[in-house]
């Protein structure tokens, strides 16, 4: 068994969802959808496990010969899957991590929408996925890829969270303590339940042709800069308050292409500067 730390806090999340569609052309059976699907989950340790917790209330990976990852069909577009999909639990339990949903169309449009638990991995992980299904669509062998975690001792050791932070996880744990309350599976089916009944997701997709991104791109390689620092200082720039944005960051040192959660965040404050132009701004702030 594998113990969870860092990813902790994902367990009791009623929100840790991660959306991506994907189109792709040419002419599938539901038979050999399914096929690569269950291919490409067997290439990855993790969602071949299930979480466990002992009377400690630790929580753990454990092996599972019997996934819950699933393929569906469905022809609803990706605002209304997120809608439904975030309101059903994933078992992970029962070891449920990822779900498919494929829209195959016999003029050979097809879109396929993923939906990975935040403890089957990060963001990178589902495309590592994503690109380990198409390699299995395409009859291309899959290697197979171990469970790799973030453990707390391989933290720098000047890791640290806010001071406000810090008090907050010193209160709660304090009173735990005193309470000696562990919290089940049973509990987390009542908060999700109980959130759910009130919140909804807010969907905003935006389209980006094939010439914007080759200019924007192009001007980044230019300027020395990321896509990410450049796309967000043109999406705040009509902005006149000082804003507070959350970045992802990839914690794959050693650039490994497996799947969980190796994703840490830095938050940043940041206020266009109408005096200079977008590159000038996301070079200087947010690059």
């Amino acid at each position: 068994m594998w113990r969870i730390e860092t990813e902790r806090q994902e367990l009791f999340d009623v929100n840790m969802m991660i959306s991506m569609e994907v189109s792709a052309s040419g002419s599938f059976t539901q038979e050999e959808i399914k096929e690569s699907f269950h291919r490409a989950v067997a290439a990855f340790e993790i969602l071949n496990t299930k979480i466990v917790m002992d009377d400690a209330g630790n929580a753990y990976y454990a092996e599972n010969k019997a996934h819950q990852n699933h393929v569906s069909f469905s022809d609803k577009p990706l605002q209304t899957l997120i809608h439904e999909q975030e309101r059903i639990r994933f078992q992970i339990e029962n070891g449920e991590f990822l779900r498919l949903f494929a829209s195959l169309n016999a003029s050979g449009n097809n879109r396929f929408t993923f939906m990975l638990h935040h403890l089957g991995g990060d963001g990178k992980s589902l495309l590592y996925f994503i690109e380990a299904f198409f390699k299995s669509l395409n009859h291309e062998p899959a290697e197979f890829r171990e469970i790799k975690l973030i453990h707390t001792d391989s933290l720098p050791a000047d890791s640290k969270l806010p001071i406000f932070t810090r008090l907050f996880i010193h209160f709660f744990n304090r009173k735990w303590k005193k309470e000696k309350q562990i919290f089940t599976f049973e509990d987390m089916e009542k908060s999700f339940d109980q959130f759910w009944k009130s919140h909804k997701t807010t969907v905003e997709i935006n389209t980006v042709s094939q010439a914007e991104l080759r200019a924007a791109l192009e001007t980044c390689k230019q300027a020395k800069i990321g896509y990410t620092s450049y796309d967000i200082a043109g999406s705040i720039q009509n902005n006149p308050q000082k804003t507070d944005i959350g970045l992802a960051v990839d914690g794959r040192e050693d650039r490994n292409r497996t799947m969980s959660n190796q994703a840490t965040g830095i938050s940043v404050q940041y206020r266009y500067d109408r005096r200079k132009t977008l590159t000038e701004n996301a070079k200087k702030y947010i690059a």
